[in-house]
């Protein structure tokens, strides 16, 4: 197992992401969530298979080169963070191997650890730093692997190595992407409200796959924001504004409401807003 984790977090693709000074951490990680999780993480008819060692790669694969854009991970954690990162990825693993790294072993960008933090990466766009910090990435790609773990199948498109194929990277991008488009002119949208936002709209998005086209991730953040700066301005704030958008994402998905309708949007925002 330590041969194995070394030579994966000293292979060239690795090397990009796990600085010198980093390995021996991670290596401390490994053997601590092993020695917890060893009927999980160890089958002792194939104690070769390395399931933490095959992380590392599928982590080295989604984040070594750029985490979006032009954006560089080693910018945006600092090596505690790194760490930090793999150790949530490791308590996930060791809870769902099955679920992460059972499918394409042979192709470290296809497994589903792989395609999951790399859509939250990708997704941010070119200037990731606008909505996350190191320590909000990480909270990021522990919801992801929360909730894409419960319905891997249909988040997911393992076929391909690609990410713009995955449900998970499209409600991501379409999250970011109204936010850094449309402008967030009162600045309320922090990095911790965005993550809250998050964690409140993927298990919506998860539950309703088959109701997800035509975007209405994005338009019920667009609509939100709209109110936000406008009608409700008064009384919309930071807290408030992700229960806000999944509240109105969920009667958007049930269709008892259609944005287009301002006036009963608003109201129903209202109403929203009156129960927080």
């Amino acid at each position: 197992m330590i041969a194995r984790t070394v030579e994966v977090l000293t292979s060239t693709q690795a090397s990009k992401l796990f600085t010198d000074a980093t390995v021996s951490a991670i290596l401390r990680e490994t053997l601590e969530v092993v020695r917890e999780n060893v009927e999980t993480l160890i089958d002792p008819k194939n104690p070769r298979e390395q399931l933490l060692a095959s992380a590392l790669s599928a982590m080295a694969q989604s984040l070594a080169t750029n985490l979006a854009g032009g954006g560089d991970v080693k910018s945006l954690l600092s090596s505690r963070q790194l760490v930090d990162l793999v150790r949530v990825v490791f308590n996930e693993v060791a809870k769902h191997p099955e679920q992460l790294l059972d499918e394409n072993l042979d192709d470290a960008k296809r497994t589903a650890l792989a395609q999951i933090i790399g859509s939250v990466a990708s997704a941010l766009g070119d200037d990731p730093t606008r909505l996350v910090n190191g320590a909000s990435f990480i909270e990021l790609v522990r919801i992801a692997l929360q909730v894409a773990v419960q319905n891997a199948d249909n988040l997911l498109d393992l076929e391909s190595a690609g990410l713009r194929s995955n449900v998970l990277f499209q409600a991501l991008h379409q999250m970011a992407g109204t936010i850094l488009e449309q402008g967030d002119r009162r600045k309320i949208v922090s990095r911790d409200v965005f993550v809250e936002m998050v964690r409140r709209v993927l298990p919506i998005v998860s539950a309703n796959i088959d109701l997800l086209a035509g975007k209405p991730v994005a338009e019920t953040v667009r609509t939100a924001l709209d109110l936000a700066s406008g009608a409700l301005k008064a009384r919309i704030n930071g807290a408030n504004l992700p229960i806000l958008v999944e509240q109105l994402l969920r009667a958007v998905l049930s269709e008892e409401l259609n944005l287009t309708e301002i006036t009963a949007v608003e109201l129903v925002a209202r109403q929203i807003l009156k129960a927080t």
